[in-house]
């Protein structure tokens, strides 16, 4: 069970989690790349429930430690600039492109930002690509979106 509220998501999840009788351990249940752990164990019924803010388990704290990814997985990017010796800045994204090598200019790549700022993948219908909003206006250093995970035409 998902309850999407305004500022909140719970999930519940049951400890018999393929139906075979087998109960797994609530330790073992994380949500997120963040690791969030169940925050009530329902021993009666056999469930975990999970209730967190909609972007607590989203923490943008740490660097992904695998570069893998599958479709329909949300990418996490995060910009930012050192402030350090700097009066205050605020920053944009004007042009973000992926490629399979680092030549910025390479044939194969994708277009993720273009024309002065606008994320494209935004723009499908299906798309969950969005930029991180509100934007954290004590943070002006740091720009945040999540992207659909894509797949270059033809590379394994």
């Amino acid at each position: 069970m998902v309850q999407c509220g305004e500022h909140n998501l719970l999930v519940r999840a049951q400890l018999d989690l393929f139906g075979t009788r087998h109960l797994i351990k609530a330790a073992d249940l994380t949500l997120g790349t963040a690791g969030c752990q169940p925050t009530r164990v329902y021993p009666e019924n056999q469930t975990v429930l999970f209730d967190y803010g909609l972007h607590e388990c989203d923490d943008w704290l740490t660097e992904r430690t695998s570069t893998l990814y599958y479709l329909g997985d949300l990418i996490h990017i995060e910009a930012s600039v050192s402030m350090a010796n700097h009066v205050s800045l605020k920053l944009y994204i004007d042009r973000c492109v992926a490629t399979l090598s680092p030549d910025k200019d390479s044939t194969l790549r994708y277009s993720i930002v273009d024309y002065n700022g606008c994320l494209l993948d935004s723009k499908a219908e299906d798309s969950f690509s969005t930029f991180v909003l509100p934007r954290d206006g004590r943070k002006p250093d740091k720009l945040q979106f999540d992207l659909d995970a894509f797949r270059f035409y033809g590379d394994e």
